[in-house]
């Protein structure tokens, strides 16, 4: 089976292509945006033009996160799989690596 992707409602149903883990971005996982840690660099060590290059988001299970903080990460990860989807629907290539595995796979509509 191929890669897919779901997009519904605030989550963004994903499979690894590699080990087919599944992930629902803002039910189940959650993911760390190329924007994020373009940001973050430019807070913190001052980075511009170097931190455009292309790299993937990173998408982890929340199994291992405490009970008391899911409920808030969960709901910056639906508006994340909001921002993911509203960029793929206006032709964005983007890719995202799976956490179980290390694979990088491409969202697709």
């Amino acid at each position: 089976m191929g890669l897919f992707s779901l997009l519904f409602g605030g989550r963004l149903n994903i499979v690894c292509q590699k080990c087919g883990k599944k992930y629902s971005v803002g039910k189940n996982a959650v993911v760390i945006t190329m924007d994020d840690w373009r940001n973050y660099a430019r807070r913190t060590i001052g980075a511009s033009d170097a931190d455009d290059r292309k790299q993937e988001d990173l998408v982890s299970g929340i199994e291992t996160s405490k009970p008391e903080v899911r409920k808030s990460i969960l709901a910056e990860a639906r508006e994340k799989a909001k921002h993911i989807r509203k960029a793929l629907s206006r032709g964005q290539k983007r890719t995202w690596r799976c956490h179980a595995c290390k694979n990088i796979n491409a969202y697709h509509i």
